[in-house]
């Protein structure tokens, strides 16, 4: 059987209660402290500290005490880092599987100081005018193969999706497919400068609806493929143009 070796004072009735009442006055010290602490982070980001079951675990020993701190440190730094890039409006530009690997860098990510922050902003902006080729490049590159442009440099007005929703008629959340259909409706959103109206969220199998005020059309077949039509010529030649300067000659082949 396990036994504490650390020593354990012996001590009157009254010294424990002089003890409890100390102990609880820190308690209440150090809540107000983590509460100022709460209260600031939120008034910068959307969501203050996470005190999760093991933050605050055997803080009495020092290497679970640095561990608490740096727990709490990188959270700080981590929201501080989402907040600056939601303030760039750089997700909009990211196509999902970006926005996927950019929150799993934020986990990890350096300390937020002045130098970090201004050098990683600097080439976020500096990379921006790319972004928005990537996003429709990656959109319209990985449609289905049977629906390739016949129009030499340009796509068709019409895509097509393979295997947005199962056999079962549920949509392939965490797939690659259903990344696809969001980042075309982000793209389309983007160049008509409009919001996202989260298509994958609204469509059913075997159902349409048009978005975009008219302009696009989707439709869900029971073979699980998502259909869209891009019913303004005006976006689709903007579609085009991005993607030629992204892509070149590549385009018509595509």
């Amino acid at each position: 059987m396990y036994k504490s070796t650390e020593v354990i004072e012996r001590l009157t009735a009254s010294q424990m209660c002089q003890k409890r009442d100390e102990a609880i006055a820190l308690i209440h010290k150090s809540m107000e402290a983590l509460s100022e602490a709460d209260k600031i982070l939120t008034g910068v980001a959307k969501y203050g500290l996470a005190f999760q079951r093991d933050t605050l675990h055997n803080i009495g020993n020092d290497a679970y005490k640095m561990r608490a701190i740096d727990n709490l440190t990188k959270q700080i730094d981590s929201k501080l880092w989402a907040k600056v890039v939601d303030l760039g409006q750089f997700r909009d530009l990211m196509t999902v599987v970006q926005q996927r690997k950019l929150s799993e860098q934020m986990a990890d990510c350096p300390p937020f100081t002045i130098e970090t922050v201004t050098a990683t902003v600097g080439e976020l902006l500096s990379n921006r005018p790319n972004m928005l080729q990537d996003l429709i490049e990656t959109s319209f590159t990985e449609r289905a193969k049977g629906f390739k442009s016949n129009q030499g440099m340009k796509i068709n007005k019409r895509q097509v999706i393979n295997n947005v929703f199962c056999r079962y008629g549920m949509m392939n959340r965490g797939y690659r497919q259903v990344d696809r259909l969001d980042d075309i409706v982000k793209a389309i959103s983007v160049l008509l400068g409009c919001d996202n109206p989260h298509v994958s969220s609204l469509l059913k199998v075997d159902n349409e609806i048009t978005e975009f005020d008219g302009k696009v059309r989707f439709k869900a077949f029971k073979n699980g493929n998502v259909h869209i039509w891009i019913e303004c010529e005006d976006l689709l030649n903007k579609l085009n143009d991005v993607l030629a300067g992204a892509m070149g000659a590549k385009v018509g082949e595509i």
